[in-house]
């Protein structure tokens, strides 16, 4: 009956897995979504970086058409305090550097506070402590300014960019200032359009434009000018975004403060109104919204990310906790499955949403950033996250599965054993890399994984143990595994449970595994054999005797009464399975030699050959890496009865004689 139970929980299981394996294969990848690390280079300010932003390469077909642009061409560019610009390639070397002081200012120097790169019209935004928007030409290599909107109610903290494909239809631009106050700027982008384009009636190169007047005035100069005021009651704006997804059928602007009351708002921009105001404790850093799934990821000064559903603002539908300062950047792949967060003190954290649990924490790989604010931006086109403050840090979050070569859901470290169940008709593969996987060989499908089967508890982090050794029971329903660190597990890997765990020494690689009805046994390198009664209640271990002067590399069972063990120098060394007794040996690179395990009369002669013997098995050079014994007959080895401890003790004192001997 429970043979039987386990049968149907395991077609269950198979069917429940191949759904979600079908939908989310790239989530299934079993290497650690951060595993480089982050590559570090100057970033050429002398002040810190206040913000990074990215110019995607547009599109613009001839004879008209939808404009194109993507994060795949483009250049990055990050901007110092005090105004300095800097161009970075996709590779991120440098390629321009240009100063933008303030056109006001003569003593002082600027203070920038965020940019925003006008793609489609080649233009950059900067915004500053002198409370004005500044607009910059990046067509050629020395940045001309075009506008600037001066007299701002406070200084913008937050800017955001979207322009349509479609070349009729005006762009956005947007941005939130100090005060918790969202303007909106709507203007054609036909030939620069009038950020770029004007008449100048004055002696200025730019053309000088005044808040107050583009909202009584706006619209004869091309430009909509909108504005709601304190709707996030006075905190400053830390994040606004453009999403036409997140709800069908309406084309929303989203920005999130720190205040309580109103955390994030959303705002339709079609009919120019507040949709929702989402309440959150201690408000919002940032957030990240999830296109095409009705869903917004927020995280903030208490540390706990949050999962919004947009229609509804009473509650969020989940949350996670883990970090221990404010997060400040948040970004998600595969639909919001997978979570990146980082937080103040250059913790890079991973979640898994549909488990809500942390699968990857890294500290200490930002430490060289410097002492400066950083700030953060995420490519994900190349799925590259940069990282600035006083250097620049750039790294890769998670992979992408080329389908065309590979499902993605594999071992990514060498595999260790390969094994056949004749019984659920399934291989099962362990590898390096701690995972244990069950594929269907007929079609060549994975049907399951038990991801981090073995792992140890360093420095607070459990690191993963690659699998060294595995093997079926005799009734084929459980497996047994060992690792690198001396742990044995007893699985029943058809649900991925671990029914116990047993040590043969800290630290000590297993290398064999012999499962026989009733008994475990188990070898690597400690020179000997260790045994278990086969229950799944934890029970004291038996080491059988220390025979080998090695590592012991390999372990089989020869026929129903035999074990035997082949260890680093050559030995082969033969065992009574029913007692556990040894009683032959033999050295590879002497075949026909049979070792004594007793003291006999032709250890008194000492030949020539026995003393060669001896120095061979110290020699390394000959080595049994591993063995198989395919058939058992009769007559093949001789019995040698050992005598005993006591005659141990004799024979080793016959040793210190013959030795004595040799140096008289």
């Amino acid at each position: 009956t429970s043979f039987y139970d386990e049968f149907i929980n395991y077609l269950l299981l198979e069917f429940r897995v191949k759904e979600n394996l079908e939908e989310d294969i790239a989530l299934w990848m079993l290497e650690d979504p951060v595993q480089d690390l982050p590559t570090f280079i100057r970033s050429h300010h002398r002040h810190g970086v206040t913000d990074i932003t990215f110019s995607p390469l547009v599109i613009r077909p001839r004879g008209g058409g939808l404009r194109k642009a993507s994060f795949a061409n483009g250049k990055y560019l990050t901007i110092s305090e005090q105004g300095t610009i800097n161009t970075w390639s996709l590779n991120m070397e440098l390629e321009n550097t240009q100063e933008c002081p303030s056109p006001v200012l003569h003593l002082a120097k600027t203070c920038v506070l965020k940019a925003v790169a006008l793609a489609d019209i080649n233009l950059l935004a900067i915004s500053s402590t002198e409370r004005d928007l500044r607009f910059y030409d990046t067509t050629g290599r020395h940045y001309q300014l075009k506008t600037r909107i001066s007299k701002l109610p406070f200084p913008a903290t937050a800017l955001f960019y979207h322009f349509y494909e479609d070349i009729e239809e005006d762009s956005l631009f947007v941005f939130g200032d100090s005060e918790g106050t969202i303007s909106i700027l709507k203007f054609t982008s036909k030939q620069g359009g009038p950020l770029k384009k004007f008449e100048r009636s004055t002696k200025l190169d730019y053309q000088c434009l005044l808040y107050d007047s583009l909202l009584k005035e706006g619209a004869k100069r091309g430009i909509s000018l909108t504005n709601f005021k304190n709707v996030h009651s006075g905190t400053w704006v830390m994040k606004i975004q453009y999403s036409n997804t997140v709800w069908p059928g309406k084309e929303l602007i989203v920005s999130c403060s720190n205040s309580m009351a109103h955390s994030m708002v959303a705002i339709d921009v079609v009919e120019m109104k507040i949709l929702k105001k989402f309440k959150i404790t201690r408000g919002a850093n940032t957030f990240c919204v999830v296109e095409g799934m009705d869903q917004i990821i927020t995280g903030g000064f208490d540390t706990i990310i949050r999962i919004w559903h947009v229609k509804s603002q009473k509650k969020y539908i989940a949350s996670m906790s883990g970090h221990y300062a404010p997060i400040d950047a948040l970004y998600e792949q595969h639909k919001g499955a997978r979570v990146f967060s980082i937080s103040r003190d250059r913790v890079i954290k991973v979640w898994d949403t549909k488990e809500m649990v942390c699968i990857q924490t890294c500290t200490n790989k930002l430490q060289e950033l410097g002492e400066a604010p950083m700030v953060c931006f995420y490519n994900p086109y190349y799925r590259k996250c940069i990282l600035a403050g006083n250097n620049i840090a750039y790294f890769k979050l998670g992979s992408e599965v080329n389908k065309f070569f590979s499902e993605g859901c594999t071992h990514v470290a060498g595999v260790t054993k390969a094994l056949y169940n004749s019984l659920f008709k399934v291989i099962v593969t362990v590898g390096m890399d701690s995972n244990i996987m069950m594929w269907n060989p007929w079609k060549g499908k994975l049907v399951f994984v038990v991801r981090k089967a073995h792992t140890k508890h360093v420095f607070g982090e459990n690191k993963p143990m690659g699998i060294s050794s595995a093997i079926f029971s005799p009734s084929r329903v459980y497996l047994l595994t060992g690792a690198l660190d001396g742990s044995i597990k007893m699985w029943n890997f058809t649900i991925g449970t671990c029914l116990r765990t047993m040590y043969i020494k800290e630290d000590c690689v297993v290398t064999g595994l012999v499962w026989v009805p009733g008994r475990i046994l188990a070898c690597g390198w400690n020179m000997h054999v260790s045994e278990w009664e086969d229950k799944i209640e934890h029970g004291d271990c038996k080491d059988w005797t220390t025979v080998h002067t090695k590592d012991i590399l390999s372990m089989v069972q020869c026929g129903p009464k035999a074990i035997v063990t082949a260890a680093y120098n050559g030995e082969l060394v033969f065992y009574n399975l029913q007692n556990g007794h040894y009683y032959n040996r033999f050295f590879v690179g002497k075949p026909k030699l049979p070792i004594t395990m007793g003291f006999t009369a032709a250890f008194k002669k000492d030949t020539a050959e026995v003393k060669q013997l001896r120095t061979d098995l110290c020699d390394e050079s000959v080595s049994v890496q591993s063995f198989a014994v395919i058939e058992q007959r009769r007559g093949a080895y001789e019995t040698f009865p050992t005598k005993g401890e006591g005659f141990r003790e004799e024979f080793r004192f016959f040793e210190r004689r013959q030795r004595f001997n040799g140096e008289k």
